[in-house]
């Protein structure tokens, strides 16, 4: 009903936007630990990530624009917020993923946009305000995050570095990952297919492993590539084959 509304009255996406966010955290904060309400909060979540892409993609063909570095700056910001993900058990939360789906968006949004100079308006944080948000997000990381302390040092290491010189991280960050580039191709072509098996993965290491968190994630990381692999190449391939073969029997048969 909401993607019909939005058809007809494009002009509803940001005050759905905004109302799902206000429900989402008025169930998390009013009925915590409900079923129920962690169930609402986990639809509202999704709802608004698919949200955070119409919206993206609507100020981008505006021609509105965000910078790079920014976004980089904010993507680790909703790294943090989100909690630090394969660290330790612990429940859906709406602000875990509405965390890392805003920081997320915001780095599509510049990858998407036009340059700064063909931009008809450009966002970009400057140096006080990067500090005053890496602030508020490294207090409420380690005030209420329960993720391991090695993984809380490690993404608020990256928030900091970030913070200071987001350019220089880009560039370095570009430097290392242009070798990479084939790879990270073959991943994001695997991204469905990972979406779907590294959560199990996650969530028996979780409750499984006496490893240290960090071994885990190597280890679900490798195994999810694995399994993504064998889902997208092996095992699809294998399904389309059996259901396109009696198609093709009646056809010849024909």
């Amino acid at each position: 009903m909401a993607f019909v509304a939005i058809l007809a009255w494009p002009r509803l996406v940001l005050p759905l936007f905004a109302a799902s966010i206000a429900v989402g955290l008025a169930l998390y904060f009013v009925t915590p630990g409900s079923e129920a309400a962690s169930a609402a909060e986990h639809a509202f979540s999704f709802f608004c990530m698919w949200l955070a892409g119409v919206i993206v993609t609507g100020v981008a063909r505006r021609r509105h624009a965000i910078t790079i570095p920014t976004a980089a700056f904010l993507f680790m910001a909703g790294i943090c917020l989100s909690r630090v993900p394969f660290s330790e058990p612990s429940k859906f939360d709406f602000i875990r993923l509405l965390g890392f789906s805003a920081g997320f968006a915001c780095l599509v949004w510049s990858l998407v946009s036009e340059p700064p100079e063909k931009a008809a308006r450009t966002f970009d944080l400057g140096l006080l305000p990067r500090l005053a948000v890496a602030i508020v997000v490294l207090a409420y990381l380690w005030k209420f995050s329960t993720s391991h302390t090695s993984m809380k040092l490690v993404v608020s290491a990256g928030l900091v570095v970030f913070a200071a010189a987001p350019q220089a991280m880009c560039d370095a960050v570009t430097r290392l990952a242009r070798p990479i580039v084939p790879f990270m191709v073959y991943v994001g072509g695997l991204s469905y297919a990972l979406y779907l098996v590294h959560y199990p993965l996650v969530q028996s290491f979780n409750i499984l492993s006496p490893l240290p968190a960090i071994v885990d994630v190597v280890i679900v990381a490798l195994l999810s590539l694995g399994l993504a692999h064998l889902l997208d190449y092996k095992f699809q391939p294998w399904v389309r084959a059996r259901l396109m073969r009696p198609a093709k029997a009646r056809s010849i048969s024909a």
